[in-house]
């Protein structure tokens, strides 16, 4: 596989062409391009886990015979590999070295900072075997897989409940222990999640994205849209736009 900073920037695979802020932005975007030409899936014999060089691979394999003897001085959290210690330290000194070409945003690692790039360019390198469908990363495809499976290997140890991503069994268990970790700058309120916290936010601002169709009325939640909508009758329950009209 072709790392990212050895591309021939002269050859050609396609007449997709890129223009950025400058000269170095369009390079990086057209090297980070080249490599969707050229991407293979590499996967673990271990744990299924896929990688986008043999590097990777060869690199992650060693962690699934290894003791996790990298010590971090800050929180003493362990892991297995160097690279793996030295990424988790920028997360205590916030540096993020990895700037995105498209936007603003930049990383604590470039591993982060490739998936992120895809979701820009639409590039979808990882493709599931039963529906086609593509992804961004390993790690999308896997939780996707888990449609297809039914699994949930996730589970909750109050109520037994399970969850295909890790992240819902987080927000779940704030029920269990009522913790609303996301406050409200505006008013102090705190809710369980950070979407929530979003949704919240809407109602301190002028802001009412959910517009109705038949009338100017304006909401800051769907749920609210779909109630007044009742109040139009029967037209409005079968107006194919209704549910989907935005006052921008």
């Amino acid at each position: 596989v072709t790392r990212a900073s050895q591309v021939d920037l002269t050859q050609v695979f396609c007449d997709q062409s890129f223009s950025g802020r400058s000269h170095t932005v369009s390079v990086t975007q057209l090297r980070i391009h080249q490599r969707t030409h050229t991407f293979r899936s590499y996967q673990c014999d271990k744990c299924s886990k896929t990688y986008g060089s043999l590097t990777g691979l060869h690199s992650h394999r060693a962690s699934h015979g290894a003791e996790s003897r990298f010590l971090c001085p800050q929180c003493g959290k362990r892991f297995k590999t160097r690279d793996g210690l030295e990424g988790h330290l920028r997360t205590h000194t916030g540096e993020r070295p990895y700037r995105c070409p498209y936007c603003p945003k930049d990383f604590t690692a470039l591993a982060g900072l490739n998936v992120h790039v895809r979701r820009h360019t639409g590039e979808r390198p990882y493709v599931c075997t039963v529906c086609g469908k593509g992804w961004p990363s390993g790690g999308d495809l896997q939780k996707h897989m888990r449609t297809h499976t039914g699994e949930r290997p996730y589970v909750c140890q109050e109520c037994g409940k399970g969850f295909s991503i890790s992240c819902h069994l987080t927000e779940h268990r704030r029920i269990h222990t009522g913790e609303k970790p996301f406050s409200c700058p505006e008013c102090g309120k705190c809710l369980r999640r950070k979407f929530d916290l979003k949704k919240h936010l809407l109602s301190h601002s002028d802001v009412r994205p959910y517009g109705c169709s038949f009338c100017p009325k304006s909401y800051t939640r769907k749920t609210h849209l779909n109630r007044h909508l009742l109040t139009h009758g029967a037209a409005a329950l079968i107006a194919p736009d209704a549910r989907d009209c935005r006052n921008i």
